[in-house]
């Protein structure tokens, strides 16, 4: 197996530049289905300080590296719908033990689709493999806690409600099966996991996001040890201090019980904690694509259970470097920052109209009118008969102020879609705005 992984490693790391190379055969302003391909290749790596006592280290604090390599593919059905693949591959490595050493393979699928220019949906599913290959010479089950097979399936639903604020439902369904923990009568452990989310995400300022998130997970295991309810709630600031500069704070308060995890002290009584998580960190982007970050972590666990009780330091430095062509594809798994700020990483020389309209409309769910307006009429320039893309350009020129060559670029959509209302109703109240301003 380890053989056909380093069999594999060079053709996953070549991908990219094959696809590049392959990418000049084609017309760039064609509609050709090999060029409506995206790609992005990133690399992320993660080293970090833990004073955390409860691990499972030989000193009171730990340190440790990750790097996590992936690439994704997109291609882009409609204006509408866009499927993702993704591969990555992670490893972790501690300086004082190799209990927590571990690696995995990750791989998944994302179907998204705009039922409407302000609701989106979501399907996706994900396949984990995770191992804990050097676990000294012991093959004890209890120390194989990292060694499992996960899948998930997610359904998440976004509300644009209006230029600024987002409304986000998620759903997800989890199953882990381990290979070495076993329960208490001797089988193998598999927990099934219930996580359901409800977020908020509203543009502050030109600068400024704000993020609230209040979730609920529920543990099903066959370990009655591992059957819990967790409920979170989590608030999430950046702020853009310019020249490339980010500041991100983050507090997340977490209640978690156990249905059957008793007390050390008190074999009568399961055991319930409070945990609060406090981060502050700085992220610097480099152009589109390279970031640093830094970030400190402050986590205090309020348990019942007397040798649960900690406050941890962590401090983390991470590097991301990402190339891509023709994708907007967001990974939401190792960066905790929005997709209102992300950037989206599209070639406008070498984009197809349908993703021009598509990153036209993402700018505009960013409230950045004058990059919306730039993509728009970029769009319209290669097809000038795209109904969204001169919808979108009606938006921009809107919110700038421009109202007369808003109605322009509406009535341009209209003739394309006459059985439009709602926009007929838009285009009725720009025109009576227009109107009374006069008089």
């Amino acid at each position: 197996m380890n053989s056909l992984k380093l069999k594999l490693l060079p053709i996953f790391f070549l991908m990219p530049l094959l696809v590049y190379a392959q990418d000049g055969y084609y017309d760039s302003k064609s509609n050709n289905t090999l060029n409506r391909f995206g790609y992005k290749f990133s690399l992320f790596n993660l080293n970090k300080y833990d004073s955390n006592v409860l691990k499972l280290s030989s000193s009171t604090s730990d340190i440790s590296s990750s790097i996590y390599p992936a690439i994704a593919f997109s291609y882009p059905f409609s204006t509408d719908t866009k499927v993702t693949v993704q591969y990555l591959f992670g490893i972790e490595k501690y300086v004082s033990t190799s209990f927590l050493n571990t690696n995995f393979n990750r791989a998944g699928v994302n179907l998204s689709h705009y039922f409407s220019p302000s609701l989106e949906g979501q399907i996706s599913g994900f396949y984990i493999n995770s191992n804990q290959p050097d676990i000294l010479t012991t093959n004890s089950s209890v120390y194989r806690f990292a060694t499992f097979g996960q899948y998930s399936a997610s359904l998440k639903l976004n509300w644009l409600k209006s230029s600024k604020t987002l409304y986000s439902l998620e759903f997800s369904f989890i199953q882990r099966n381990y290979s070495h923990l076993l329960t208490l009568s001797l089988i193998k452990q598999r927990d099934n996991y219930n996580y359901v989310a409800l977020s908020w995400t509203h543009q502050i300022n030109h600068a400024t996001t704000a993020i609230m998130k209040l979730g609920f997970i529920e543990s099903k295991s066959n370990n009655l040890n591992y059957k819990f309810d967790r409920q979170f709630l989590e608030a999430f600031l950046i702020h853009n201090l310019g020249s490339g500069f980010k500041v991100q704070v983050e507090d997340i308060i977490s209640s978690l019980g156990f249905s059957n995890r008793t007390l050390s002290n008190s074999p009568f009584t399961t055991r319930s904690d409070v945990i609060n998580t406090f981060m502050i960190g700085i992220k610097k982007d480099f152009g589109n694509n390279i970031a640093f970050n830094i970030n400190y972590y402050l986590q205090k666990d309020f348990s019942n259970e007397p040798i649960r009780k900690f406050l941890s330091h962590t401090i983390t430095l991470g590097l991301e470097f990402s190339i891509g062509k023709n994708s907007n594809y967001v990974d939401q798994n190792y960066s905790n920052e929005s997709n209102t700020e992300k950037g989206f990483g599209l070639n406008k020389e070498i984009a197809t109209a349908e993703q021009l309209t598509n990153t036209g409309y993402q700018y505009i769910l960013k409230g950045n009118y004058d990059k919306a307006l730039e993509y728009s009429l970029k769009a319209l320039s290669l097809d000038n008969n795209i109904e969204k893309a001169n919808i979108n350009a009606g938006v921009a020129y809107y919110k700038k102020g421009m109202k007369k060559e808003a109605i322009k670029y509406w009535k341009k959509a209209l003739k394309l879609n006459p059985n439009n209302e709602k926009l007929e109703l838009i285009v009725n109240k720009a025109e009576a705005e227009i109107i009374q301003k006069k008089n």
